[in-house]
């Protein structure tokens, strides 16, 4: 069975290698498998030789947030778009819709 650092380590490796066409779910994956891992590095200590990969780990992670800021930010920008989209729309139909009884239109064709 693979220690849990190095399992730790290589699954940070491996989403480092593909960070630019990862998306949310692919961190939220990411997540819940390094949660489990530090679950089992509580357990017991880091052996001096481990101190290495742990430094690894560190780096990797600097990079991974990096990445996670990104699309943190573009989510919230998304959010932004679709809210003003609302906001507009509200004010339009505030404008127009309240005075939807005052005008009324007869076809005259028959």
């Amino acid at each position: 069975m693979e220690q849990p650092i190095v399992r730790l380590k290589r699954l940070s490796a491996e989403l480092v290698s593909r960070l630019g066409e990862c998306e949310l779910e692919d961190f939220d994956q990411y997540m819940t498998e390094r949660e489990e891992i530090f679950e089992n590095l509580m357990q017991g200590q880091l052996k001096p030789e481990e101190h290495e990969d742990a430094k690894r780990i560190l780096e990797l992670d600097k990079q991974i947030i990096i990445r996670m800021l990104q699309l943190k930010n573009e989510a919230a920008e998304e959010l932004e778009k679709v809210q003003q989209g609302q906001r507009s729309r509200n004010l339009y139909d505030s404008s127009y819709g309240a005075h939807q009884d005052e005008s009324l239109f007869f076809d005259r064709r028959r």
